[in-house]
């Protein structure tokens, strides 16, 4: 909780400084926006970003060469609606049917409790094993469900997984956390032009911990 507190304070003046552009030209829909995270301190936090439970459930779903590139926040504020339904990555099946093996796999965290009040995040269970999940779900057909994070939570999903962001009602934000991992050899090009380490935490982090972000350009 300690850890999360400091990135949550560390990221007040980011979306300040957002504040315009959230208003007038929202990347996520009305008064949601999607900025990226620096991998420097205090946002990044050793037990999170070092977590060996995440790197362990990573790695077993992605393989031992697994590794982590994006690293960034969605918040909605008062004012934000329903998002589309939607996955986060193209869901891919074979000849008969089967989604394809994972190529990524997402953590969220959230900077402050999340409640059926503030945009929680809703999710439809197993929905990206079902083709034509979306269109099930606008017909009201498919059972979904808000998640509820605690600060300190941290929540492992599929990014192929049908899922949404609801309205925030209060008068505070609520900002979460995303940081992704993927398979070798998988990589977006779009993510590693978006990132960055900076030399302090390089040089400050275990071996592990190196060679799971081995792939962030470090930068000033």
């Amino acid at each position: 909780k300690e850890a999360i507190a400091e990135m949550a304070a560390a990221f007040e003046p980011v979306w300040t400084e957002n504040l315009d552009k959230i208003m007038n030209d929202p990347n996520r829909g009305s008064m949601r926006h999607y900025i990226t995270l620096p991998f420097t301190r205090p946002f990044y936090q050793d037990t999170y970003h070092g977590n060996g439970d995440l790197f362990a459930i990573a790695r077993a779903i992605l393989g031992d060469d697994a590794y982590a590139m994006q690293f960034a926040s969605d918040t909605p504020a008062k004012g934000s609606i329903y998002q589309d339904w939607h996955s986060d990555i193209p869901r891919t099946y074979d000849d008969n049917g089967k989604l394809n093996p994972l190529t990524a796999v997402v953590s969220n965290i959230s900077f402050v409790d999340i409640t059926p009040e503030n945009g929680p995040f809703e999710v439809c269970d197993g929905s990206q094993h079902i083709p034509d999940a979306i269109e099930k779900l606008n017909k009201g057909e498919l059972d979904f469900k808000p998640l509820f994070l605690k600060i300190g939570d941290i929540l492992i999903r599929d990014p192929a997984c049908i899922h949404r962001g609801s309205p925030n009602t209060t008068d505070t934000i609520r900002p979460v956390a995303v940081l992704t991992f993927e398979k070798e050899g998988k990589e977006r090009t779009n993510l590693i032009k978006e990132a960055r380490m900076s030399q302090d935490v390089l040089d400050t982090i275990s071996d592990d911990e190196r060679y799971m972000y081995r792939k962030v350009p470090v930068r000033a």
